[in-house]
């Protein structure tokens, strides 16, 4: 639809209901607290480990639906292979994005473009004919330029 699968509209879906919750919600605020300064919020009142558990089942439950997308699109499973290094490709997205590493910023459509860029470079290195090994290094760099960034930013 428009040129956009199902699981782009799905990201989308997320990532409106995501900053939704983030920035109107008590419960984000309280998230956003924690994630710059735990001890300051948990002295401030605010309910941490509640919003800590929240926070990790929501995680959970993203990362169980991202495992079923990925083996609808692949269909199979392959515990060994699949999700192999995509770590790195979360830390890069929500870096390039805008996401502070110490946390207390969420700039949930700064990720979404950050995935893109992130996405953009790996796919032109890879229809360049540029090895795996390589593109693993070029998306290191890009993190690394964007926390560098990140702390002229800072100060």
């Amino acid at each position: 639809m428009l040129g956009l699968p199902f699981q782009g509209w799905l990201a989308l879906a997320i990532a409106c209901v995501l900053f939704w919750v983030i920035t109107r919600t008590t419960w984000g605020r309280y998230l956003l607290a924690i994630g710059g300064n735990e001890r300051a919020a948990y002295l401030s009142g605010g309910p941490v480990r509640r919003v800590k558990i929240g926070a990790y089942v929501i995680c959970a439950v993203l990362a169980g639906l991202a495992g079923l997308i990925v083996v609808a699109i692949n269909s199979a499973s392959d515990a060994a292979r699949n999700g192999n290094l995509m770590e790195l490709d979360a830390i890069a997205a929500a870096v390039v994005g805008g996401a502070l590493l110490q946390g207390g910023r969420a700039p949930i459509f700064g990720a979404i473009l950050g995935v893109v860029i992130i996405q953009l470079v790996k796919y032109t290195l890879l229809a360049n004919g540029v090895e795996d090994e390589v593109a693993l290094i070029a998306k290191a760099v890009i993190i690394i330029l964007a926390v560098w960034v990140q702390q002229f930013r800072r100060a």
